[in-house]
């Protein structure tokens, strides 16, 4: 859309204890690579402008792609199509620890709606823009936190099946 502009920017501290070999990252090292294929899917669209306090893309109804998908414990979407979608979900669905992705893709490859990262109270930087790791039973590039150590450097089918319903 802006030819002169980058669609994916990204900022490395290169003091933080990154691990940057082809191996198993010791305990005590970040893996730099998972950690970059996790924030270039977010570059892809992986991503979620909804805050519960409307600050971001909810007041401003902003949606991504990643949010048209979203739906609440009964299967509702919380955003409507369209050319003016709207927010009908309620606040309440953004920290339910009930929000699903709804992408037919992902779900076909999950087995079912893949859960969402929705805790109560929100975390800002990680709610709803992930999956809920704790909640899924394979390691994934997109959960809402790694830590130091092997994390996984392939996406699950679940997750490249995401990148394709978002476009």
């Amino acid at each position: 859309v802006f030819p002169d502009t980058a669609n994916i920017a990204a900022s490395v501290n290169f003091g933080f204890p990154w691990f940057t070999g082809t191996g198993t990252p010791p305990a005590n090292e970040f893996d730099f690579f998972s950690t970059l294929l996790h924030e270039v899917a977010h570059g892809l669209g992986f991503l979620s402008n909804f805050s519960p306090s409307g600050a971001s893309g909810l007041s401003a109804g902003l949606y991504t792609v990643w949010d048209s998908l979203l739906v609440n414990g009964a299967g509702q979407a919380i955003i409507t199509g369209g050319a003016n979608p709207q927010f009908v979900g309620s606040m309440d669905d953004l920290v339910s620890n009930a929000l699903f992705f709804n992408g037919a893709a992902a779900v076909a490859a999950f087995g079912s709606r893949p859960p969402v990262f929705a805790p109560n109270p929100y975390v800002d930087g990680s709610s709803i823009g992930h999956y809920d790791g704790p909640n899924i039973a394979q390691p994934i590039i997109m959960a809402a936190s790694g830590g130091p150590g092997p994390e996984p450097r392939v996406f699950a089918d679940f997750e490249l099946a995401t990148l394709q319903d978002i476009g």
